[in-house]
């Protein structure tokens, strides 16, 4: 099989039937987003957004999504969120994940804002790549959203690394 490579670049609008692609093949084989969106693009930008970023592979195609948004109450903090992989690249050594993190630390450093960002506490995969990262656990608090089950999931709050 050929080697994918990817490249990490600002989303603009033609990507978002790309960004669609991969988040309906995201959620077809996981629990994320916890419902489809009606609007899948108004899903991709959340109130507040601030700036969003695709891995882009060698023929145009889109590969990953993340996104930053403001924080409700502190203007020095931006939240990390709607961060999705294709799963038919997951688990080939790219690193698409890590790559799109890191994205939005360059972005915040340049911007003087710090971090965060909350992920279902059983998302077992995410909670892994986000503690191989270095980012630091904060706190568990319930989320305002209901999941499929009708549930409010329980959150894990993480702050990106100072280094």
């Amino acid at each position: 099989m050929e080697q994918v490579q990817a490249t990490i670049r600002r989303r603009a609008a033609e990507d978002y039937d790309g960004c669609t692609r991969v988040l309906r093949a995201v959620f077809a084989t996981s629990d994320y987003p916890s419902r489809w969106p009606q609007d899948p693009v108004a899903w991709l930008n959340p109130d507040g957004i601030r700036a969003a970023w695709v891995a882009g592979g060698q023929n145009g195609e889109i590969l990953g999504h993340i996104a930053v948004y403001e924080h409700r109450e502190d203007p020095k903090i931006a939240m990390v969120t709607r961060l999705f992989v294709d799963p038919q690249v997951r688990g080939q050594g790219l690193g698409l994940g890590a790559e799109l993190l890191r994205a939005t630390q360059r972005w915040a450093k340049e911007q003087h804002l710090e971090l965060q960002l909350d992920v279902v506490q059983t998302s077992t995969p995410a909670v892994n790549l986000y503690e191989r990262e270095g980012w630091q656990y904060l706190r568990l608090q319930q989320a305002d959203w209901i999941d499929r089950s009708g549930r409010h999931p329980m959150m894990r709050i993480y702050a990106a690394p100072t280094a």
